[in-house]
């Protein structure tokens, strides 16, 4: 988190929210492993490029679609709690798809 701190100049500071299943899914995707220390660290394949590409169009299932939803969730709370204004013209849309996803969880 510090890293990307440092490497987006202060403009993002990820929380540990957004981060941290991002991270877990890597891992059960192959692609890093958790160290001893705690730390995460990409495995071979995944340095290579293997077979994980990211943002590649594949089937996809529910939970999928689901963990996917919650990261990007995660990262629309960090952008509002950065700054509250930053949502601005997008909170039409936005409320537009929680009705959207609301129904469909009934």
């Amino acid at each position: 988190m510090d890293e990307m701190e440092r490497m987006s100049s202060g403009w993002w500071r990820p929380s540990p929210g957004s981060v941290y299943p991002l991270l877990d899914e890597l891992t059960r995707e192959g692609v890093t492993r958790r160290r001893e220390d705690g730390r995460f660290e990409l495995i071979d394949s995944g340095m290579s490029g293997g077979s994980w590409h990211f943002g590649a169009p594949g089937p996809r299932s529910a939970a999928d679609a689901v963990r996917e939803l919650g990261a990007l969730t995660a990262y629309l709370e960090d952008l509002g709690r950065a700054d509250p204004k930053a949502l601005g013209d997008t909170l039409p849309a936005l409320r537009a798809t929680v009705e959207r996803l609301t129904r469909l969880a009934q």
